[in-house]
């Protein structure tokens, strides 16, 4: 999942349209992700709340990636 979001971002970061600003949170909550998942019991309800807003992020780009198709002359 890291590697997909570094991906990710180094795709933003050379479209060079903004979307880095979202992607980088999201890179950044994958990493919370994965050392909550190793965190035990206490990192049991941060893992699902991180998670919650992984997904927020996510919805984000996609939103964003939807609009930009809609707003494109038709070919």
């Amino acid at each position: 999942m890291i590697l997909v979001v570094l991906l990710l971002l180094a795709a933003s970061l050379l479209a060079k349209n903004g979307r880095w600003r979202v992607v980088l949170p999201l890179f950044v909550l994958v990493l919370i992700q994965v050392e909550l998942a190793h965190a035990g019991t206490a990192g049991g309800v941060l893992h699902g709340l991180v998670a919650f807003l992984v997904v927020g992020a996510a919805l984000e780009l996609a939103r964003g990636a939807w609009a930009a198709g809609a707003a494109a002359p038709p070919q």
